[in-house]
């Protein structure tokens, strides 16, 4: 069997699955690189051919040309579900486990200071549509700490009075607390939204363009980014704020598990990464107005 044809029914298998649009997408494109990698390098177009040994080339290939752990890993990632799924069909025996992922640094993240997200909530304060829906997309970041594509995702149903149903990674659903502010801007929003798509169709989904559809990644990434142009000494996304409200409960005193909870962690150790990031001096400073005696 040709690779590219393993290729397309593995996707075809992922997408039967449910797996979301991004995943998809992630998988072709690593399988499709690789593909061409194979063509090229080794002259094998047949999945039959490939052997473990061919894998580990690959992964020294993105080694010797510096490439991140993060980045090699993800493609590792690929490697086991995609030779899995064609061990398991028959198509070759590729012991892809013997694999050994590469070291990853710890992260060190630099976020958000309060008057930085001050300053992005107050960038768009017109009253038109696209202005409110802006200020509303920064205030559910900041209040939620949900992921972009979550966000996205959200329908006008999954609103509720106190809380929204956020659908998160592996179809796992998950609540999350509608805080006064949000819900202030909430109103705000639908009335704009109400108002502008009154004599004009519309998709499903909460957040729209301008012209009713669905918004994409690349759309809610510019409208942060457009905010925080002036900001300096952390990266400008939606994952950003993700960070910030991570660590802004954690100083506020919220557990950890909550937090995950919250965040949609799979696991406690994914949440402890936002641990690592707090200022020394601002655990000093927590502890200070936490005396054990007083307490006991």
């Amino acid at each position: 069997m040709k690779i590219e044809d393993a290729v397309k029914e593995f996707c075809f298998e992922k997408e039967l699955a449910n797996h979301t649009r991004k995943t998809l997408n992630g998988y072709k494109y690593t399988l499709s690189l690789f593909t061409n990698w194979l063509e090229k390098c080794c002259d094998i177009h047949d999945i039959e051919i490939v052997t473990y040994k061919h894998l580990k080339a690959y992964i020294q290939f993105h080694t010797q040309q510096k490439h991140k752990a993060t980045y090699i890993n993800t493609i590792i990632k690929v490697f086991r579900s995609f030779f899995k799924y064609c061990n398991a069909e028959g198509y070759c025996n590729v012991d892809y486990k013997r694999i050994q992922w590469a070291r990853q640094d710890k992260p060190v993240i630099n976020c958000f200071t309060p008057e930085q997200v001050k300053k992005m909530l107050s960038f768009y304060s017109g009253k038109d549509f696209l202005s409110v829906r802006n200020k509303t997309i920064i205030t559910m970041f900041v209040e939620t700490g949900i992921r972009c594509y979550e966000l996205i995702c959200i329908k006008e149903e999954d609103i509720k009075d106190n809380f929204i149903l956020i659908h998160g990674k592996n179809h796992k659903e998950r609540m999350v607390g509608i805080t006064p502010v949000l819900g202030k801007q909430l109103i705000k929003y639908k009335i704009a939204r109400e108002s502008y798509f009154a004599i004009k169709k519309k998709d499903e989904e909460f957040f729209l363009s301008f012209s009713g559809h669905t918004l994409t990644n690349n759309a809610v990434e510019y409208l942060i980014k457009q905010a925080g142009k002036d900001i300096s000494g952390a990266r400008v996304s939606p994952h950003t704020f993700r960070h910030f409200f991570a660590q802004q409960q954690l100083k506020n005193g919220m557990d950890i598990y909550s937090l995950s909870r919250l965040l949609g962690h799979e696991s406690v150790a994914i949440t402890q990464v936002y641990l690592r990031n707090i200022q020394d001096m601002d655990i000093v400073q927590r502890s200070i107005g936490q005396s054990v005696i007083a307490n006991m």
